[in-house]
């Protein structure tokens, strides 16, 4: 009964300093920031396609992190010549996925 009690106390004093604090707002507080879309226009409108390579670039490289990250924490003594050469291996097949997505001018963000 105390934390019920406790709790609607609690809410009140929230709704009651929530009525009391006035905030700025404006139009663009009020509408909501998505993926470079802006809210109120066309459904068909184009969007950016650097934006998109930068997204899959993210989940690539989000995804590899993932994935090596638990083998930071073997033990030393357990690693074996056959994992480092694998892992040597996926390190460098992502270099080079960088270093041609840098070539390809995939991560140039010029102002055009």
């Amino acid at each position: 009964m105390m934390s019920l009690t406790l709790a609607l106390f609690m809410l009140l004093m929230y709704l009651i300093i929530s009525k009391m604090v006035n905030t700025y707002q404006n139009t663009s507080k009020l509408s909501p920031f998505e993926c470079g879309f802006e809210p109120m226009s066309n459904m068909r409108a184009p969007f950016s396609v650097k934006f998109f390579m930068l997204i899959i670039l993210f989940v690539i490289f989000d995804v590899e992190l993932a994935l090596l990250f638990p083998l930071s924490f073997m033990n030393f003594f357990q690693i074996s010549l056959k994992l480092i050469l694998t892992l040597l291996v996926i390190l460098i097949i992502l270099l080079v996925g960088v270093f041609l997505e840098w070539h390809n001018g995939a991560l140039d963000w010029k102002l055009y």
